[in-house]
């Protein structure tokens, strides 16, 4: 099956600016977009149904396809053609890591060629045009654009108030309150996946849970994760009196040692800032307070080490 593609050689082209806005809050959620880079991370989250476009370089598309041995003595066009009819080969290559690249990019011509009411979905752009999306220093040469959701508490709170929808959260949340390090919040994110958590409310204050750093260092577990954002921390009390859960702050000395008792169902446990620590009002709107115990040389965690160990201790 044919697939038509998009050249772009401008580095102002229109979509190469729109793109290359996703790097700021604002225009994230003006689109409702964000973007994320590598080959093998874009053919991981295909299947999640999220991907609007992919982006892909001259120089990306020469590297693999002489990888692949299938030569690459003409224009990128005319090598990503030759991909697009099937002649990219594997072989012997397949347990390497630049074989699984090959797979990967094979798997995402594969699902731009079953798109084909949705024209152009695959962009082939100029390394000038690419040069100014790409956020990395040794880029794979792959962007793909993300349509991204956004459900704020707020929101959820108005309905329980004014009796239009019954609340009903199954299941234990985390609450993040001030979490400003990229690499700890896409950690807690991946954590709390692989934990069990219904979902992950995003306090004021905290990095921009859509940003590529945030998506990197989540592994991609940021799409498949139920995100609730909050704007006052005290709606974050109501929603707890609504859908009955248990609230209980992690702080640094204090509080109930951690292994005493397993996390009770239905909670939603509160992970604060990295300096800092959980807000006052927080703590003091807790029904209960962890601590993890620790040799008394040892100040305190990682915010991201801490609510993963604190995580693992819900109950089941």
């Amino acid at each position: 099956m044919s697939l038509s593609f998009k050249y772009i050689s401008s580095s102002t082209n229109r979509e190469i600016k729109l793109l290359s806005s996703l790097k700021k809050r604002k225009y994230r959620y003006r689109y409702m977009l964000t973007f994320v880079e590598g080959v093998k991370f874009i053919s991981d989250i295909i299947k999640l149904g999220i991907i609007e476009k992919i982006y892909i370089s001259e120089t990306a598309i020469a590297q693999y396809l002489n990888a692949a041995e299938v030569g690459c003595d003409i224009n990128a066009e005319h090598a990503l053609a030759k991909i697009l009819d099937g002649k990219l080969s594997i072989g012997s290559m397949e347990k390497t890591e630049q074989g699984q690249r090959l797979r990967a990019l094979k798997h995402i011509f594969d699902w731009a060629t079953a798109n084909k009411g949705n024209a152009c979905r695959l962009q082939l752009c100029s390394d000038s045009a690419f040069g100014v999306i790409t956020t990395t220093d040794k880029s794979q040469g792959v962007i793909a654009t993300v349509n991204i959701k956004r459900c704020d508490i707020e929101e959820i709170i108005s309905k329980q108030a004014n009796g239009s929808e019954k609340v009903e959260l199954n299941g234990d949340y985390l609450y993040l309150d001030r979490v400003q390090d990229p690499g700890n919040m896409g950690t807690i994110i991946r954590s709390a996946r692989a934990f069990g958590y219904a979902g992950i409310i995003i306090g004021k204050g905290c990095i921009d849970v859509y940003s590529d750093k945030v998506v990197r260092a989540s592994a991609g577990m940021i799409f498949s994760s139920n995100i609730i954002f909050c704007e006052d921390v005290k709606h974050v009390k109501l929603l707890s009196k609504y859908a009955n859960k248990v609230m209980i702050a992690s702080v640094v000395e204090g509080g109930e040692p951690l292994g005493t008792n397993k996390l009770p169902c239905g909670h939603i446990l509160v992970i604060g800032n990295e300096g800092a620590g959980v807000a006052s009002l927080l703590e003091e709107n807790s029904h209960m307070r962890v601590t993890i115990p620790m040799e008394e040389d040892c100040e305190s965690l990682n915010v991201a080490v801490a609510a993963s160990i604190i995580m693992s201790h819900r109950e089941i």
